[in-house]
């Protein structure tokens, strides 16, 4: 398959994402950037019990639930692992973490109750395009973010 074929069918799965109404991302996804570039996000499926960090690599990663439930864990000091919260299709993981600084782990994580499937965008462009809005708005959806992420 060719590169342009690829993006092109990625940039149609962007368009027809059944959750694309209620996902917080969807400003930003599939928005040309410059020139042929285009913020897509590459779509991953995740099997039971399966986590997912926004750490553990070396670029930060930002996750939107297309499908799926998906618990918070954190480990406790004595490596317990206690559930913090649930996140439905429409959910977004990993905005904390692009506007602080860079660990090795925060010992949080993300794992899927039941299988699922998640876009997942490099933190730098979600960081970008959050910016490129200006203040007022940038704060705005970071605020909508975080409430959807807390509720």
């Amino acid at each position: 398959m060719k590169a342009s074929e690829y993006t092109n069918r990625l940039r149609n799965g962007v368009a027809l994402c059944p959750v694309r109404d209620i996902c917080p991302l969807a400003f930003m996804c599939g928005v040309q950037l410059n020139g042929d570039r285009y913020a897509l996000p590459s779509i991953g499926k995740v099997g039971y019990h399966e986590m997912l960090w926004t750490d553990l690599e070396g670029r930060r990663r930002v996750y939107a639930i297309r499908s799926g439930l998906f618990t918070i864990k954190s480990f406790a000091n004595n490596g317990t692992e206690i559930p913090s919260g649930l996140c439905p299709p429409g959910s977004t993981g990993g905005i904390p973490d692009i506007y602080t600084s860079y660990s090795a782990s925060s010992f949080y994580f993300f794992s899927a109750l039941i299988p699922a499937e998640v876009c997942i965008f490099d933190g730098e462009l979600v960081k970008e395009q959050i910016n490129t809005l200006g203040t007022p708005k940038a704060q705005e959806k970071l605020a909508v973010l975080l409430l959807n992420h807390n509720t």
